[in-house]
C-alpha cells in the first residue's frame, strides 16, 4: 500500500495562463467547498483511479489539513491538481511543495508543474521525479 501525504503546493499543480481571471491559490488546502473538499482543488485527476484521495487532519505538516493519497489496487499513477487561470509577467514560476510518504515502491512520489500558454498548448513541463522520493520519508521539501 503506498500512502503519500502532500501539503503546501503538493503533488500535482497545473498551472495555465489562459485568462487574466483572478483566483486564490488554497495551497495549504485551509478553505473547503460545500462538499467538503478543499475548494479549487480536482482530487480526481483520472476518472476511473483506484486511489483513494482525502483529507487527513491528523498528519499534516502545517495548518489544518495536508491531502492523503492512497493506492489501494496498484495503480500506474494518480493524484491532485489545482489550474491558475492568470497570467503571469516574467519568465520563471517557482512550485514548492512538502511530501511525506509511507511505503513507496514501484514508483515515485513527486511534484510536477505544467505551463499552458495562450493557446492552451504546453510550453512547459517540470517535475521532481528526479532523484526518485520512494520509501518512507518525513516531510521533505522540493
Amino acid at each position: 500500500m503506498i500512502r503519500i501525504k502532500r501539503s503546501l503546493f503538493t503533488i500535482l499543480l497545473l498551472c495555465s495562463a489562459l485568462t487574466q481571471a483572478q483566483n486564490k491559490f488554497n495551497g495549504n488546502f485551509e478553505v473547503l467547498d460545500n462538499t467538503g473538499n478543499p475548494e479549487g482543488w480536482n482530487l480526481r485527476i483520472k476518472t476511473q483511479s483506484p486511489y483513494i484521495v482525502k483529507l487527513d487532519s491528523t498528519i499534516k505538516l502545517q495548518g489544518k489539513y495536508a491531502i492523503s493519497i492512497t493506492d489501494s489496487a496498484g495503480a500506474d499513477y494518480g493524484g491532485i491538481n489545482f489550474k491558475i487561470n492568470k497570467r503571469f509577467k516574467g519568465k520563471q514560476l517557482m512550485l514548492v511543495g512538502n511530501l511525506k510518504t509511507k511505503n513507496v515502491t514501484g514508483g515515485f512520489a513527486g511534484l510536477w508543474m505544467r505551463t499552458d500558454g495562450i493557446n492552451g498548448k504546453s510550453v512547459g513541463y517540470e517535475n521532481s521525479e528526479n532523484p526518485a522520493f520512494t520509501g518512507t520519508n518525513d516531510w521533505k521539501e522540493f
